[in-house]
């Protein structure tokens, strides 16, 4: 699961022009698949994730989350 948000994050990141880590950190990552976070409420439970990027990344970390991949 790790390696799954890792490449869905490395796609947002090209995306955007901006590094990874700008997008989640691998520490926001990790904890996500510790606490196999399944809603948005959760994500927002994880340190340094807050309301913009939930709601610029919500969906896609959650569809990832629950096994599909969305870029």
């Amino acid at each position: 699961m790790f390696s799954r948000l890792r490449e869905w994050r490395k796609g947002a990141a090209e995306k955007e022009g901006v590094p990874a880590y700008v997008v989640l950190s691998n520490e926001q990552l990790a904890q996500m698949v510790q606490k196999k976070v399944a809603t948005k409420t959760g994500l927002r439970e994880i340190e340094g994730v807050g309301d913009a990027r939930v709601e610029k990344y919500g969906e896609a970390v959650l569809q990832v989350m629950a096994g599909g991949m969305k870029t």
